[in-house]
């Protein structure tokens, strides 16, 4: 290696002293890797004041410049820190391409992965300490604005198991105001989490949340007299499956006894090798296409054209998933959807075959595929299980009319969508499920008994969760819009698994939940411009803004340690595969009985 550089780092002395001696008590050396400097050897020249008066103590100086670009006793200098932080954690780059990056770009010698590692895990410490640092001027943030005040939009999410990340986001800014990991989604856990907001920030405007028991009982405990509000498209899901979940578990039944998905299956697999042989034998070309354009010239074979008549109806059916909205059961109900495809596709078979003059040996598969749905839709339990089905469905449609939560055709993505409610129709979402309450009531007293199940789960569902459901009207800051879905924290969630995917490929991420710092959805805010703005200006200030938080972040790190250690319940694999693993069993069997 060539030979490095070495900087003079002298001590930051003030210009007025109280008389006394100013000597120079050591210098300390150590070898730095930086983003702009390289690799380079720092000299830091320490200085000892000692005052006259024997009553005060001695003064150490240090350097200043030096301690902006690097933390006491570490070789890593902050710029390389948070560059190895944003990389890996929203660039996603996987720690081998930083290593290289930092090679061919910096012209800094190879760093190990587990050094790479340790250093993001540093980010996330500094990350954390600078947030917290910064929350009172998030505080005054939300109370300058016309107003004044937050809403607090809480929810957790975790992977087969403990822990779980609970994250406390403000959705009219979109800034992730905190995150915890909890052994399990408890009302304990949750009120100590939200502590650390009433401390900071004070109380909210309302409190967002799912139907969760263990959110609204813990956020209850810390925020007594602050409104709980439920997500409104958790509830009108929550309603959905009840209504839904019966009608389609006899409308599955019903399919399996006639075996017409796995069949017709079956079948298109045997209609497109059949077509494809009957094309060469006859060194023809399917021709449905060009006949459905209006061109029958030249004359289609009629074979091959029954065929692919009969193809494209199977197609047509198989292709009933499409007719949803990407929104998901209960709001998209594909079971529902194939039965009505089943009936129009016998409809239209009825058409095609009542013409007149059809030799009776053309159109024998059609014949017999009509035959199979005349037999499915004249079933008894099918036509029952699928008028429930239909009135369910459309008593879900009614709730959603009375919510206010239209559905959005246009969004590849429907279920991020946040339904923010404009100001002005707080009161109306209110007046309309009064009504819709009202209307409920009215049906039920004359209701069949198909009707009086929905109508029924229906007003158990608004009686019991009604209040959290209506809106004040909005505050000044919250006229333009009211966050009344959880949809954005939801979708926070999938931000940042997708993230840890693509970094690493894997589905299931517990071992990121397990092992990443309870800080990283704080890393989502360094991509928010308000956020950025409250706290260090912009992102080319985060190295310098860290050197502000040394001691803090290092508590940090250290508690970190010390959490880990305790959630550590499985045993390392390398005990477990040790070959006197199970011998050793027995002898521990007595200090494991009650006593």
């Amino acid at each position: 290696m060539d030979r490095i550089a070495t900087f003079d780092f002298p001590a930051k002395v003030p210009e007025a002293l109280p008389p006394g001696k100013l000597q120079q008590r050591y210098t300390q050396s150590r070898t730095i890797y930086s983003m702009a400097y390289g690799l380079f050897r720092a000299r830091q020249i320490v200085k000892e004041f000692l005052p006259d008066d024997p009553t005060k103590p001695a003064v150490i100086y240090r350097s200043e410049q030096l301690a902006q670009l690097v933390a006491p006793g570490d070789r890593y200098a902050f710029d390389l820190i948070v560059e190895v932080g944003l990389k890996s954690l929203l660039d996603c780059r996987r720690l081998e391409e930083v290593a290289q990056e930092l090679v061919t770009r910096c012209n800094l010698p190879p760093m190990s992965l587990q050094t790479l590692w340790r250093l993001q895990q540093k980010f996330l410490g500094y990350l954390g300490a600078l947030h917290q640092a910064s929350l009172p001027a998030l505080a005054q943030y939300f109370q300058q604005r016309p107003g004044s005040g937050y809403v607090l939009m809480i929810d957790s999410t975790c992977e087969d198991g403990p822990p779980a990340l609970f994250v406390a986001f403000e959705p009219t800014s979109g800034i992730v105001l905190g995150s915890w990991k909890l052994s399990s989604e408890n009302k304990e856990e949750v009120a100590n989490a939200l502590r650390d907001i009433q401390q900071q920030l004070g109380d909210p405007y309302y409190i967002l949340l799912d139907l969760g028991q263990a959110l609204h009982e813990g956020a209850s405990q810390v925020f007594p007299d602050v409104p709980q509000k439920n997500c409104h498209f958790h509830f009108l899901s929550d309603v959905g499956e009840d209504l839904c979940d019966p009608p389609q578990k006899k409308l599955r039944k019903a399919l399996r006894a006639h075996k017409l998905q796995s069949s017709l299956k079956t079948l298109r697999v045997d209609l497109r090798r059949r077509l494809l042989q009957m094309c060469r034998e006859l060194q023809e070309t399917p021709s449905l296409y060009r006949c459905l354009q209006g061109d029958i010239s030249p004359e289609p074979h009629p074979r091959i054209l029954q065929q692919q008549m009969l193809l494209s109806i199977h197609e047509w059916i198989a292709d009933y998933a499409s007719d949803g909205h990407r929104e998901g059961y209960p709001f998209d109900p594909f079971f529902l959807y194939f039965h009505r495809r089943l009936v129009r596709a016998r409809q239209t078979l009825e058409e095609m075959l009542k013409q007149p003059d059809l030799p009776p040996n053309d159109f024998t598969a059609l014949r017999n595929l009509r035959t199979r749905l005349e037999n499915y839709l004249r079933d008894p339990q099918v036509l029952q299980a699928a008028h429930e089905f239909e009135e369910s469905h459309d008593y879900l449609q009614r709730l959603r009319q009375a919510l206010r939560l239209p559905r959005d055709d246009e969004s590849s993505t429907p279920r991020s969508q946040t339904y923010d409610l404009p100001g002005g129709q707080a009161t109306t979402v209110a007046d309309c499920l009064d009504c819709f309450v009202e209307q409920l009531r009215a049906e039920l007293r004359v209701a069949s008994a198909s009707q009086k199940r929905p109508i029924e789960i229906l007003l158990k569902h608004l009686d019991k969760y009604g209040p959290q459901l209506k809106y004040a009207p909005a505050k000044p800051s919250l006229e333009n819009e009211i966050p009344r879905t959880t949809n954005a924290i939801e979708q926070l969630f999938r931000q940042l698994k997708r993230l840890r995917r693509r970094v690493h490929g894997r589905g299931n991420l517990r071992r990121d939940l397990l092992h990443l710092p309870t800080e990283l959805p704080l890393v989502l805010n360094l991509t928010n411009s308000i956020y950025l703005q409250l706290t260090i200006g912009n992102l080319q200030a985060l190295p310098n803004a860290l050197s502000q938080y040394t001691e803090q972040a290092k508590k940090r790190i250290k508690d970190r340690k010390v959490d880990h250690a305790t959630i550590q319940i499985r045993l390392p694999k390398r005990t477990l595969r040790q070959d006197d693993f199970l011998d050793a069993l027995p002898a521990l069997t007595e200090h494991a009985v009650t006593r």
